[in-house]
This record gives structure tokens, sequence and C-alpha cells, in this order.
């Protein structure tokens, strides 16, 4: 990924990651485009939050890798609709992206296979293969701690190219 992109997180707003590293957008005239993306997106509802306890010390990225693949196990349960469930997955690489005074952001490359061809999961920003993969997936995911749990609160697969920084 190069360039800038804005990460609508719909209960902590909008970030824009850039070489820069990760900022959080404060709305201004200049990018009135982005904050009416995120209103309208505002809506969306996030059902399941998975959190993990741990005992001891780990490295944020075991907790990152921790929490997607519950994120994604839970997915492959029979109570989740067909179109929404996931047979397999696979995950590339985490990379934490920032620390926060509440917990950590972070981003994870995995690949998921749907239980049926016209899987949800093809919305995303994957790329389908004929074998019924939806790999090179990505997905930005804000994590809070609260002593030694950590829970998912945000996440998303949809992030907007800017194109430019501002207009006028």
């Amino acid at each position: 990924m190069s360039g800038t992109v804005i990460i609508n997180f719909v209960q902590t707003g909008l970030y824009k990651w850039d070489a820069i590293g990760l900022q959080k957008i404060i709305f201004n005239k200049s990018n009135l485009d982005a904050e009416k993306s995120y209103e309208a997106e505002k809506y969306e509802e996030l059902t399941f939050q998975p959190t993990i306890t741990i005992d001891f010390d780990k490295e944020l990225n075991l907790v990152a890798s921790q929490l997607i693949a519950e994120y994604l196990s839970y997915h492959m349960d029979d109570s989740i609709p067909r179109g929404e469930r996931v047979k397999d997955f696979k995950i590339k690489d985490i990379h934490i992206l920032k620390e926060t005074d509440l917990g950590f952001i972070f981003i994870v490359r995995f690949s998921v296979q749907g239980v049926i061809e016209q899987t949800a999961w093809r919305t995303g920003n994957g790329m389908v293969k004929d074998n019924g993969w939806i790999e090179y997936n990505y997905m930005f995911v804000n994590v809070v701690q609260s002593g030694n749990s950590f829970t998912m609160i945000d996440w998303n697969m949809k992030v907007t190219e800017i194109e430019r920084q501002s207009r006028k």
C-alpha cells in the first residue's frame, strides 16, 4: 500500500495513514469530504468484539494475532449466516501502527475461504481466487486495553484513497 489512506473507525473516528505514520484526523475545511464519508458510515454496527485476557506481558503482535484469530474463528461458527461464514482463514502478517493511551492500532493481512461462492467477504478489499479463497485482505483494527484485557473495538476493511490533501 502506498500513498495516503483514510481509515474510518466507527466508534473512534477517522485516522490518516501515510509515510509519516498514523494520525487522528481533526475535521476542518480542508478535509470536509473525509468528514462526510465518516458521517455516512457511522451507522455500521459492530456486534462481536473479541476480548482476550493475558496473565503476563505479551508483545502487542501476539495480542493482535490472538484477537484477529478469535475474530475470524467466530465467523466459522454455524450460527453465522452462510453468506458471512468462513470455512478457513490464514493470517499473513500483522503490523502495529500506533500505540495509544488506551491501547493500540494494527493492520493485518489475511486470506479467507467462504462457505459459499457469493460470500460477503468478496466485498472487502481482497482478491478472489479460483479456489474459493479471497486473498490479500487487509483490515485496520483498533484495540483498547483495560488492565490485562484487550478488546477489538473498531475495525475497517474499507479505506479511502486520498488523491489530494485539500481543496482550495
